[in-house]
């Protein structure tokens, strides 16, 4: 099992991208912007203990500063 961090989680090639890696039972860090537009991806994360969800915007330094600090060792 891998853990794999992927950006724009909550739609497009990011989601197939999230989805692929869970389903090959991967622990999966999906990065979004807003998780209110993330319906599919939210529900997995309710299902799925190998999902952690983290919002920030990849542009914004400060924001993926503080997304990585809430992973800490894991």
């Amino acid at each position: 099992m891998a853990r794999v961090l992927v950006t724009g989680a909550n739609r497009g090639i990011g989601l197939q991208l999230a989805n692929q890696y869970l389903a090959r039972g991967d622990e999966v860090v999906a990065v979004l912007r807003d998780p209110a537009s993330a319906g599919e991806l939210q529900s997995r994360a309710t299902t799925k203990n190998a999902l952690t969800l983290l919002t920030a915007d990849v542009t914004d330094e400060t924001a993926l500063a503080a997304a990585a600090a809430t992973l800490g060792n894991k």
